[in-house]
């Protein structure tokens, strides 16, 4: 132990969204931010699909693009079950949907262990990632039936809200997150 030197910390810079950036962003009009964040929303999007990971499909859907590693009977049943969330909220919140709303990925694991993997890397539950845009969906052949596409209602209801506006994710407390559990 008397040999190990201590190597100091260099922080890397971290690139953050528009909004969180500019110190005069609550001082721009509306029309303004969404299209910031539109253009940030796209340029994420087209960055994960140039690097979808190793095993993932791209597709397009209605409202997001695809990245599936399952096979494409279930990658059908996901991508139906997040455009029908999105239509109910779109009916039942409608002050709440952003139309068109900002562009996003449906990544659907054919795992649950990949997809834990990834959640213990990101150190956060949430079926939806604000930073890179992702709705997460897995094939959980444990959890069949309406349960199974729990997550993919949830994800879809935190894109929403994460669409109307950035800061309303990060604000809500933990037992509401639970509570959707």
């Amino acid at each position: 132990f008397g040999s190990i030197a201590t190597v100091p910390r260099v922080a890397t810079p971290r690139v953050e969204p528009p909004w969180l950036a500019d110190p005069e962003w609550t001082k721009k009009d509306a029309t303004t931010r969404v299209a910031v964040r539109r253009a940030w929303a796209q340029d994420v999007v087209a960055a994960t699909t140039k690097a979808p990971q190793l095993g993932f499909k791209v597709s397009a859907s209605k409202h997001w693009t695809v990245l599936s590693s399952a096979d494409a009977a279930f990658t059908k049943k996901a991508v139906a079950a997040a455009e029908a969330a999105r239509d109910w909220f779109s009916k039942r919140l409608p002050e709440l949907v952003v139309e068109p709303p900002l562009p996003a990925v449906l990544r659907v694991f054919d795992s649950v262990d990949h997809y834990r993997a990834l959640l213990a890397v990101r150190g956060d539950e949430r079926e939806f990632d604000a930073a890179s845009r992702e709705i997460y969906a897995v094939n959980d052949r444990d959890n069949g039936g309406p349960n199974g596409f729990g997550p993919v209602l949830r994800g879809v209801l935190w894109n929403v809200l994460d669409d109307f506006d950035p800061a309303v994710l990060p604000a809500l407390p933990r037992w509401l997150d639970h509570g959707f559990w």
